[in-house]
């Protein structure tokens, strides 16, 4: 059963990749690769860098001309994209089943990827994309604590069965 899990998590977190990377490629993958390309994409990175945290939340939120399907897809996106590392993450490895440590492996994953858009511009580095990332991997953590909770809980027998 691990096994499937695990082959799941690596598949998840391919998809995750692509999603939060590969939505938006618009050249040549090598050139993504080259040092030229990379100090073209963390100069302008850093210049279009959101360092404000819930600027774009309130962005999204206060914004009239962007549609409520957009609206849904940023902000949702974040938030239910990485909940399924607070579900997994502690049933995989004995050491993060603590909620501090997961939403600390979260929140890395969730800078790894922001600070890969930030040096190749396959992204905007944007510190509400981390707040929302790690909301999700929180998220996930209580679903996975209530669920341990539920699942541990011993069958009560009712009268009609003694």
């Amino acid at each position: 059963m691990k096994y499937l899990l695990f082959i799941l998590f690596i598949v998840y977190m391919l998809l995750l990749s692509k999603y939060v990377l590969f939505t938006r490629m618009h050249t040549n993958p090598e050139n993504y690769l080259s040092l030229k390309h990379i100090q073209a994409s963390v100069q302008k990175g850093i210049h279009s860098a959101n360092l404000r945290p819930f600027h774009t939340i309130e962005f999204m939120y206060r914004a009239k001309y962007l549609s409520t399907e957009f609206q849904y897809k940023n902000l949702g996106g974040n938030l239910l994209g990485f909940t399924p590392l607070g579900i997994v993450l502690p049933l995989l490895f004995r050491r993060l089943r603590s909620f501090f440590r997961v939403i600390a492996v979260v929140f890395a994953i969730s800078l790894c990827f922001e600070i890969i858009q930030l040096c190749t511009g396959l992204g905007i580095f944007d510190v509400d994309d981390l707040i929302l990332n790690t909301a999700g991997g929180m998220i996930g953590f209580i679903i996975h604590f209530c669920a341990t909770l539920i699942y541990r809980q011993p069958l009560v027998k009712t009268s009609a069965e003694a």
